[in-house]
């Protein structure tokens, strides 16, 4: 999400989280992974392809940057689904 002075904040882009490279990762020593982010460029008016690359890495054109990520999980005898 971007901070916005004034009105509302806006995703700014997004990135895909894959559940088998989370889970095959749990056990390793060193479980941080870079993942990028990618959205829409910069000064498209507000539109339905401005959203549509926001929403989804697929569509994007532009790297928005990358966060580095801890991943870890612990194991429950009753999993919830949310």
């Amino acid at each position: 999400m971007d901070a916005e002075d004034v009105g509302y904040d806006e995703l700014a882009g997004s990135l895909i989280l894959n559940t088998k490279e989370i889970l095959a990762r749990v056990d390793d020593d060193d479980a941080y992974v870079w993942k990028n982010i990618y959205g829409s460029p910069l000064g498209l008016s507000s539109s339905k392809y401005k959203k549509k690359m926001n929403d989804d890495p697929e569509y994007a054109s532009n790297w928005k940057g990358r966060v580095l990520m801890h991943i870890s999980a612990e194991p429950t005898d009753k999993p919830i689904s949310k």
